[in-house]
């Protein structure tokens, strides 16, 4: 058909082995198009290869074919996918998309790393950024958190299914990954190799005495009417903090779907450390509100942003 094979990979198996063997089907990803060669078929002498309906769709980001629980997932330059068991193929990073078109280089694809680690069922996948010639972060998918509806009285599955939970890696400048049972190894740009330890200890990933940025951005609420412009007084926002250790957040105001977040009072939570009273949440664990005052009232959309950049202290909002 004219289009470059960029890569070709057993049919949802990670080697030439096992069940890939087994099912006797290699994919054949081309720029725009899909291909199925069945070996089985071939060696009978009949058509070996067909033609998946992808609607145009290929792979042009080879290093990012992984075969994962249902599916293999690859990416090219409008966003990832995931060519099913059934042989359909389905958008997978329709959540990511506004940072994938905008955010990420695609001029690079080729860069790209997938791995797909079983012991935490989530997919990764390192990229490049704007203006950057190397991966330098990773976008990572747990198909953990996809369901499927359920017909309501016995019980049973519909084919319906929900996509799972994404999440951006800032610290992951890597090129390659392996994993080997439970543990996870990274290759970087530098020629160094990490893997994440699994201690139980407060923190991990640390290779310096830098903290890490965590950030939450939550979705933009209309508050049931899109065309009425609303008068908002103040933004209140419960947060829960570990016995003994005081929590700093920085929580952020964006208005109107705009990108540039206003920062708010700063805010600090640190819970009792004394004895429950039995009437309501357990000693360290209570609930802290913390109302802050908003510089913009006047406004159809709001946005919150919540991030906490201090070492060794985590986030929990409730």
């Amino acid at each position: 058909d004219g289009q470059e094979i960029t890569v070709a990979v057993p049919f949802f198996g990670s080697s030439a082995f096992g069940a890939a063997m087994q099912s006797g089907v290699v994919v054949v990803f081309k720029s725009n198009s899909i291909y199925l060669v069945h070996l089985s078929e071939k060696a009978k002498g009949n058509n070996a290869v067909q033609k998946i309906e992808s609607a145009g769709l290929g792979c042009t980001a080879p290093g990012s074919v992984v075969a994962t629980k249902d599916g293999i997932i690859f990416a090219n330059e409008s966003g990832i996918y995931r060519l099913k068991r059934d042989l359909t193929v389905e958008y997978v990073g329709r959540r990511m998309e506004r940072i994938w078109r905008g955010e990420v280089n695609l001029d690079q694809l080729a860069l790209m790393a997938g791995h797909m680690h079983q012991a935490t069922s989530r997919y990764k996948l390192s990229v490049p950024y704007t203006g950057e010639d190397s991966p330098t972060g990773a976008f990572v998918y747990d198909y953990t958190r996809e369901y499927r509806a359920r017909i309501s009285s016995n019980q049973a599955f519909m084919g319906a299914q929900g996509m799972g939970s994404w999440t951006q890696y800032t610290n992951h400048p890597a090129i390659g990954w392996c994993n080997l049972l439970s543990a996870s190894f990274m290759a970087t740009t530098k020629g160094q190799v990490f893997t994440p330890r699994i201690t139980g200890e407060l923190s991990d990933y640390r290779d310096d005495a830098a903290p890490i940025l965590g950030i939450a951005v939550f979705g933009a609420t209309d508050f049931g009417d899109s065309s009425i412009r609303k008068l908002l007084s103040a933004v209140i926002v419960h947060y829960r903090a570990r016995a003994g250790v005081t929590e700093t957040m920085q929580t952020s105001l964006a208005t109107d779907l705009e990108d540039d977040f206003a920062p708010l009072d700063e805010s600090s939570v640190k819970a009792d450390t004394g004895v429950s009273s039995g009437m309501g949440d357990t000693a360290g664990r209570k609930v802290r509100s913390i109302r802050y005052s908003v510089s913009r009232r006047r406004l159809l959309y709001a946005q919150l942003q919540v991030q906490n950049g201090e070492k060794d202290t985590s986030m929990e909002l409730s």
